[in-house]
């Protein structure tokens, strides 16, 4: 898949469409969106291919699926500058 031809990500990381949204990858462009439909539409044939409600739901919720994986993780990013910042303070302190 050409989405994988330009990554500087780990060698781990090069099969991680998650991986590929980061700065070491492609980022949210075109082709990294068209990616990530094309393997939901694979992966998750039965659901893409149900009910409009039942296609929905799946959308919101499966991983995998764009929407998902669209998303920063800004709870985590919160939660990791706020131990740092802590550590800072708290080493500062004592």
């Amino acid at each position: 898949m050409p989405v994988y031809t330009a990554s500087a990500c780990h060698t781990l990381d090069r099969d991680s469409l998650l991986a590929q949204k980061d700065v070491c990858g492609i980022g949210k462009t075109k082709i990294w969106r068209e990616a990530v439909s094309l393997e939901y539409k694979v992966n998750q044939w039965p659901y893409v291919n149900a009910k409009k409600e039942t296609k929905d739901c799946f959308e919101m919720t499966l991983r995998d699926s764009l929407t998902n994986l669209s998303k920063d993780n800004s709870m985590q990013g919160l939660l990791i500058n706020t131990v740092s910042f802590l550590t800072i303070v708290l080493a500062a302190v004592f």
